[in-house]
């Protein structure tokens, strides 16, 4: 799993250090960098999980991306479909 990631799988960027997601003992699917209102569907447990609030995705739909300290890139679950996030703050 560890080569199939970082030696065949394109990354992403961001300013923390990356960390790809794991479910179900396997490399999730990367979905890339998540708008607003793809945050807004993520499930309740999730967005609780990385205070992901309404006032958040709010400002976020506001500022359409500009200037924005977060970065939220997302994962899915190639086995069971569960959705994973990544928060990436400048």
């Amino acid at each position: 799993m560890v080569a199939e990631v970082t030696r065949r799988t394109p990354g992403f960027a961001s300013l923390q250090q990356e960390v790809w997601q794991v479910c179900c003992n396997d490399a999730c699917a990367f979905m890339g960098a998540l708008t607003a209102d793809q945050i807004a569907k993520l499930p309740a447990a999730v967005r609780a999980e990385h205070e992901l609030s309404d006032e958040l995705i709010q400002d976020m739909r506001a500022n359409k991306g500009r200037d924005s300290d977060l970065a939220v890139f997302g994962f899915r679950c190639l086995h069971c479909g569960q959705v994973k996030v990544w928060l990436d703050f400048s």
